[in-house]
């Protein structure tokens, strides 16, 4: 009887414990969706034709001159002191990225061909939250050819 009796506990810790793992689980996924506060606020923007934007992000939304993208935070990578932020919209992935380490007022928005290699894939927009960014000398400064 008392082996009966410790082996209904036991299987109802398991359960308990089970669900917390779940619970916990759940939270952590969804707030790692949020957009990092990193990449934030507003940004002056270039693009490849060198026109320029204005780029606003909050915790869901990636804002390109007025029009709202709804985005998910997938990942954060931190490799040779380059930080990547991956971010879902439709099923794609994008990739904001700053070069210098630690300042975060210069970026880049790419589109990536592989995910194994974030820095190749077709440059977007490169960003700068102080002044206007020139897409060439962020291109050429912080991207091999």
């Amino acid at each position: 009887m008392t082996n009966l009796i410790a082996k209904r506990n036991s299987v109802k810790v398991k359960r308990v414990l089970a669900v917390m793992i779940l619970i916990v689980s759940v939270l952590l996924l969804a707030t790692s969706c949020k957009v990092s506060e990193n990449v934030q606020g507003t940004w002056f923007a270039q693009d490849g034709d060198n026109e320029d934007h204005i780029i606003k992000f909050d915790e869901k939304m990636m804002i390109i001159d007025g029009v709202e993208y709804e985005v998910k935070q997938t990942s954060v990578t931190i490799n040779n002191n380059v930080r990547y932020y991956g971010f879902n919209h439709n099923g794609k992935i994008y990739v904001v990225f700053f070069p210098n380490g630690d300042d975060i007022s210069r970026a880049i928005l790419l589109y990536p061909y592989d995910m194994d290699d974030k820095l190749k894939g077709k440059v977007l927009y490169v960003m700068n939250r102080n002044e206007k960014p020139d897409y060439e000398e962020y291109v050429n400064l912080y991207l091999e050819r």
